[in-house]
């Protein structure tokens, strides 16, 4: 995990703990030129997009404390929920979900 995403992590978890939430994935990358932090979280009763809001409006101000942390300048900071098509990365998430009907891709 790069440097930005772990720190994510740390800077996400007491606001996402305070909100009944967990936190899925933390995604940095660059789209169309525009650089992109991306913070998907999860819930057993789901991440509305009223939830999903107070995450960003609390984290927003913390970002602001730490903008050295982004080395290439500005970013999109978006708050997600992880979604029916999420992506299943650490083994944690394949036993969560083990019984349950899964799409698999594969590269040739």
């Amino acid at each position: 995990m790069s440097k930005i995403t772990d720190m994510m992590s740390e800077i996400s978890a007491p606001v996402l703990s305070e909100l009944g939430l967990t936190l899925w994935d933390v995604e940095y990358v660059k789209e169309a030129g525009e650089w992109y932090l991306r913070l998907f979280v999860d819930s057993p009763d789901g991440a509305d997009m009223e939830r999903c809001e107070k995450v960003a409006r609390a984290i927003n101000p913390l970002l602001d404390e730490r903008e050295d942390m982004f080395p290439e300048g500005g970013y999109m900071f978006e708050v997600s929920s992880a979604g029916a098509e999420r992506k299943l990365k650490r083994p944690s998430d394949f036993e969560r979900f083990i019984g349950s009907k899964v799409e698999i891709r594969t590269l040739q």
